[in-house]
């Protein structure tokens, strides 16, 4: 009997060292506009640098500047030729922190032109 529970108490402390799994790590999402309101966007990357590049990838038109989040949601919207980002753990929230960021700006026309969220 001893012997089964020392035999316990090692599998379970094995368990506790094991590197996280998947589902445990970040995932990884990034949203990018360009000129006139092009923009792309790329979710559940394992790396911040691998969302960014799918993002401005997956452009419509020559994307720059990306933002990039994990285990949530991001949103960028444009004023003229000003980008304003925010994040969120919703669509909703997103928006709204870009928004409200454009908005402190004394930016007019606040409009969002692209959104996404990763797996969560």
């Amino acid at each position: 009997m001893r012997r089964a529970v020392i035999a316990l108490v090692l599998a379970f402390g094995a368990l506790l060292w094991l590197p996280p799994t998947a589902s445990a790590q970040k995932r990884w999402g990034a949203v990018a506009v360009g000129p006139e309101g092009s923009h792309g966007h790329a979710t559940n990357f394992w790396t911040e640098r691998e969302a960014e590049a799918a993002a401005i990838e997956n452009c419509e038109d020559k994307c720059t500047a990306g933002f990039v989040f994990y285990d949530s949601c991001g949103a960028i919207v444009l004023s003229g030729e000003e980008a304003f980002s925010g994040k969120g753990a919703t669509q909703a929230a997103a928006e709204a922190q870009a928004i409200a960021f454009c908005e402190a700006d004394k930016a007019e026309g606040c409009e969002v032109v692209v959104w996404a969220c990763t797996e969560q």
